[in-house]
Protein backbone atom coordinates (compact mmCIF):
# COMPACT_ATOMS: atom_id res chain seq x y z
CA UNK A 1 0.00 0.00 0.00
CA UNK A 2 1.27 3.55 0.87
CA UNK A 3 -0.13 5.46 -2.11
CA UNK A 4 -3.02 7.68 -2.35
CA UNK A 5 -6.65 5.87 -3.52
CA UNK A 6 -6.74 4.45 -6.72
CA UNK A 7 -8.24 5.92 -9.82
CA UNK A 8 -11.99 4.69 -8.87
CA UNK A 9 -11.66 6.74 -5.95
CA UNK A 10 -12.32 3.65 -3.68
CA UNK A 11 -10.38 4.12 -0.04
CA UNK A 12 -8.51 0.68 1.00
CA UNK A 13 -7.05 0.23 4.10
CA UNK A 14 -3.53 0.99 3.66
CA UNK A 15 -4.10 4.14 1.41
CA UNK A 16 -2.72 7.16 2.31
CA UNK A 17 -5.16 10.23 2.50
CA UNK A 18 -5.77 13.92 3.27
CA UNK A 19 -8.91 15.29 5.51
CA UNK A 20 -9.72 18.94 4.14
CA UNK A 21 -11.26 21.34 6.92
CA UNK A 22 -14.60 22.61 4.86
CA UNK A 23 -14.59 26.24 6.72
CA UNK A 24 -11.22 27.11 5.86
CA UNK A 25 -9.48 24.61 3.19
CA UNK A 26 -6.74 23.94 4.66
CA UNK A 27 -5.56 20.02 5.37
CA UNK A 28 -5.65 18.34 8.99
CA UNK A 29 -1.92 18.49 10.06
CA UNK A 30 0.59 17.15 12.76
CA UNK A 31 3.78 17.54 13.38
CA UNK A 32 6.04 16.03 16.64
CA UNK A 33 5.07 18.65 19.16
CA UNK A 34 3.65 18.58 22.23
CA UNK A 35 0.36 20.65 23.78
CA UNK A 36 1.82 22.36 26.57
CA UNK A 37 -1.57 21.71 28.92
CA UNK A 38 -4.21 19.65 27.99
CA UNK A 39 -3.07 16.04 27.30
CA UNK A 40 0.73 17.20 26.51
CA UNK A 41 0.19 14.64 23.40
CA UNK A 42 1.29 15.54 19.60
CA UNK A 43 -0.23 18.85 18.22
CA UNK A 44 -3.12 18.11 15.31
CA UNK A 45 -4.06 21.41 13.60
CA UNK A 46 -5.58 22.52 10.69
CA UNK A 47 -2.28 24.15 8.46
CA UNK A 48 -0.98 22.79 5.44
CA UNK A 49 -3.21 23.79 1.95
CA UNK A 50 -1.25 21.18 -0.20
CA UNK A 51 -0.84 17.70 0.83
CA UNK A 52 2.89 16.93 2.30
CA UNK A 53 3.80 13.73 4.99
CA UNK A 54 2.73 16.37 8.31
CA UNK A 55 -0.83 16.86 6.41
CA UNK A 56 -1.22 12.74 5.15
CA UNK A 57 -3.01 10.16 7.20
CA UNK A 58 -2.55 6.48 6.65
CA UNK A 59 -6.53 4.58 6.87
CA UNK A 60 -6.17 1.13 9.33
CA UNK A 61 -8.24 -0.66 10.65
CA UNK A 62 -9.02 -0.90 14.11
CA UNK A 63 -6.82 -2.98 16.39
CA UNK A 64 -8.25 -6.93 16.39
CA UNK A 65 -10.21 -6.05 13.45
CA UNK A 66 -10.25 -8.60 10.54
CA UNK A 67 -9.46 -6.16 7.81
CA UNK A 68 -6.20 -6.43 5.91
CA UNK A 69 -4.61 -3.87 3.58
CA UNK A 70 -6.08 -3.82 0.02
CA UNK A 71 -9.69 -3.88 1.33
CA UNK A 72 -12.31 -1.44 0.71
CA UNK A 73 -13.43 0.93 3.61
CA UNK A 74 -16.98 1.56 3.58
CA UNK A 75 -19.51 3.91 5.14
CA UNK A 76 -19.96 3.11 8.23
CA UNK A 77 -16.71 1.27 9.19
CA UNK A 78 -14.93 2.21 11.74
CA UNK A 79 -10.82 3.57 11.01
CA UNK A 80 -7.98 4.47 13.08
CA UNK A 81 -5.46 7.35 11.00
CA UNK A 82 -1.91 7.19 11.61
CA UNK A 83 0.47 10.17 11.15
CA UNK A 84 2.32 9.46 8.29
CA UNK A 85 5.05 11.69 9.66
CA UNK A 86 5.50 10.34 13.36
CA UNK A 87 2.90 6.70 13.14
CA UNK A 88 1.05 8.13 15.74
CA UNK A 89 -2.93 7.78 15.81
CA UNK A 90 -5.64 10.96 15.52
CA UNK A 91 -7.05 10.68 19.03
CA UNK A 92 -9.66 12.45 20.60
CA UNK A 93 -10.82 12.67 24.33
CA UNK A 94 -12.66 14.93 26.62
CA UNK A 95 -9.97 17.55 27.01
CA UNK A 96 -10.49 20.94 26.09
CA UNK A 97 -7.59 22.46 23.73
CA UNK A 98 -4.94 24.30 25.18
CA UNK A 99 -5.17 26.69 22.65
CA UNK A 100 -8.82 26.64 21.34
CA UNK A 101 -10.69 25.82 24.36
CA UNK A 102 -12.53 23.42 22.15
CA UNK A 103 -12.51 19.94 22.05
CA UNK A 104 -8.86 18.73 21.96
CA UNK A 105 -7.59 16.47 18.42
CA UNK A 106 -4.17 14.99 19.31
CA UNK A 107 -2.00 11.73 17.68
CA UNK A 108 -1.19 8.85 20.86
CA UNK A 109 0.09 5.58 20.55
CA UNK A 110 1.92 3.43 17.88
CA UNK A 111 1.66 0.93 15.27
CA UNK A 112 0.52 -1.47 18.46
CA UNK A 113 -0.47 0.54 21.23
CA UNK A 114 -4.14 1.82 20.78
CA UNK A 115 -7.31 3.26 22.58
CA UNK A 116 -10.64 3.56 21.82
CA UNK A 117 -9.93 7.27 20.89
CA UNK A 118 -7.99 6.62 18.27
CA UNK A 119 -11.34 5.08 16.23
CA UNK A 120 -13.29 6.83 13.80
CA UNK A 121 -16.59 6.15 12.26
CA UNK A 122 -16.84 6.88 7.77
CA UNK A 123 -19.70 8.54 7.10
CA UNK A 124 -21.19 10.22 4.10
CA UNK A 125 -21.45 14.30 4.39
CA UNK A 126 -24.30 15.63 2.32
CA UNK A 127 -24.42 19.56 1.65
CA UNK A 128 -27.26 21.68 1.92
CA UNK A 129 -27.46 22.09 -1.93
CA UNK A 130 -27.13 18.38 -3.35
CA UNK A 131 -25.16 15.13 -2.13
CA UNK A 132 -21.78 15.15 -2.89
CA UNK A 133 -20.11 10.99 -2.81
CA UNK A 134 -17.11 13.28 -2.48
CA UNK A 135 -17.85 14.44 0.99
CA UNK A 136 -16.83 12.20 4.05
CA UNK A 137 -16.71 12.93 7.92
CA UNK A 138 -15.09 11.65 10.47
Amino acid sequence: MGQRPQEDGIVRYGDHVSLKHVMTGRLLTSADERYIGGSNQQKVFAGDWSPTEYSTWIVMPTLNSDEEPGYEVGWDDLVRLKHCGTRRNLHSHGLPSPITEQQEVSCFGSDYESDINDIWRVTRFYGEEEESEDNVSL
